[in-house]
């Protein structure tokens, strides 16, 4: 029976070994919309083909994983080499395949950094105009570091406004109808850096973004994911987005562009940031300054005072401007260089503040004021170099007056008044469970200290002051 017993617990054992090849399946899907289930109507918008009132929906089913994998490759990630066999033809139509066969159609095409790099070693693209050679001012645009190449934002590509008004197609098109100057009516040479897409998947033979990085193809759906490793993810000289913004300002901009050209910069969210902090390095600006034209930061966060380098700030005062989410209508004046302490909102940029009138997210800022936004960069092209910014008069937003304070409150304190106790919410303090036991400690500690006190000299306690000192203690 005792040998009987064994064999049965070592049966039970091995009936139930799991083997690495029992694990789950890595989703697999087709980069191609129309595989997909999506297509795109009349209105450049993408929605579902067996409903087209749905626009594209992430949340196929309740995996994280299967919802990652559908993504990446909805927004144009190929398979790995080779693909599966039953994607034969895996991509022609996802969204960063149509971005960038638009921008190539208006002839954009991709420079590979470091430049001279070949295709099949680690880089990142840019894209860059066909006329950026010889054009006398060229707008260098450098987007979100979340964002996949020649995206501004994904929630206006896949939904409504389509995949021209959510990327950089709309961008480019504005700029390809403007002067250079007023001496010369050529369109403007464009770059598009690259801010986002700086891991280099080895499989794919190509740069992704933070969020494609993490839904590349795994050996199962369960494993942990990639750990970032530098000899093989790392791109040479643009390992981080700083590292980016500060190879083009200081070797791509100057081995491709004219050197009398004059330079427009527009940096959207943490990339604004980060031009910033390049731009305040002396070396870099005393080499690329003297060509900047105009400098918008959109939804930037630095602060003038973390700036140290003094022309850096005067060409902000000059030639400046900051854009912010605000309440206010795009194009409201919002502070002085100086700043506004008249509103809620941040402007210590230290140039002339505008509101780009969009309320709430950073990426929708450059789409919501995309004509007025530009138009900018063309107004003091034409002015020529004898242009400074001109004085704004604030527009500060609306405060109640005292009499409008008291009429909208009037009614909280007779509400309050009314309202039953049980109703009223209780106010207290999250405390730490480890800070309570302490507190409790020093409690009862005291307490015994005063009783002892109170033995040495002599005070008798009769039976409800003891209770009550045991009571205390126990809370």
């Amino acid at each position: 029976m005792h040998n009987s017993h064994l064999f049965r617990v070592f049966d039970f054992a091995i009936m139930f070994r799991r083997r690495w090849s029992a694990l789950p399946e890595d989703p697999v899907f087709p980069s191609d919309i129309k595989k997909l289930g999506y297509f795109i109507d009349t209105d450049d918008e993408i929605h579902k083909i067996g409903d087209p009132s749905f626009y594209f929906k992430y949340f196929l089913t309740k995996n994280e994983r299967v919802n990652d994998r559908q993504r990446f490759h909805f927004n144009g990630k190929c398979h790995c080499s080779p693909p599966p066999a039953k994607f034969t033809n895996p991509i022609t139509e996802a969204i960063r395949d149509v971005v960038h066969e638009r921008l190539e159609n208006l002839g954009m095409k991709k420079t590979l950094l470091p430049l001279g790099t070949p295709a099949t070693s680690p880089n990142v693209p840019i894209f860059t105009s066909s006329n950026l050679s010889t054009a006398s001012r060229v707008v260098v645009i450098f987007g979100e570091p979340c964002q996949d190449l020649g995206n501004v934002a994904l929630r206006v590509a896949n939904r409504s406004g389509g995949i021209d008004k959510g990327s950089m197609v709309s961008i480019v098109r504005e700029l390809l109808k403007q002067r250079s100057s007023a001496t010369d009516p050529s369109p403007p040479g464009i770059i598009l850096a690259n801010a986002g897409e700086l891991w280099w998947w080895p499989e794919g033979q190509k740069p992704l973004s933070p969020v494609s990085a993490c839904a590349v193809p795994m050996a199962s759906m369960v494993h942990h994911g990639r750990a970032h490793n530098p000899k093989v993810h790392a791109i040479p000289k643009n390992e981080h987005p700083l590292a980016h913004i500060q190879y083009v300002l200081d070797e791509a901009i100057p081995a491709i562009t004219a050197a009398t050209a004059s330079l427009d910069i527009i940096g959207i969210g943490l990339s604004a940031d980060h031009i910033m902090k390049a731009l305040d390095n002396r070396g870099t600006f005393n080499a690329i300054g003297k060509r900047i034209s105009t400098l918008s930061v959109i939804g930037c966060s630095t602060s003038a005072d973390e700036l140290s380098h003094e022309p850096l700030k005067d060409l902000l005062v000059r030639r400046g401007r900051a854009y912010i989410t605000d309440e206010a209508a795009a194009m409201t004046p919002v502070a002085k260089p100086g700043g506004n302490p008249n509103t809620a909102s941040f402007t210590q940029h230290g140039c002339t503040v505008f509101s780009s009138g969009e309320v709430y997210y950073i990426e929708l800022m450059l789409i919501t004021s995309r004509v007025p936004i530009l138009a900018w960069l063309e107004e003091v092209a034409k002015a020529g170099p004898d242009y400074r910014h001109p004085e704004i008069v604030p527009i500060n937003p609306p405060m109640p007056t005292d009499e409008e304070w008291a009429a909208t409150t009037s009614g909280f304190d007779k509400m309050w008044a009314e309202m039953p106790e049980y109703a009223k919410p209780s106010i207290g303090y999250a405390v730490p469970k480890e800070v309570a036991e302490q507190a409790k400690a020093l409690e009862e500690l005291e307490l015994h200290m005063e009783a002892q006190a109170q033995k040495q000299h002599g005070i008798d306690h009769d039976n409800d002051e003891e209770e009550q000192l045991l009571q205390r203690a126990e809370r």
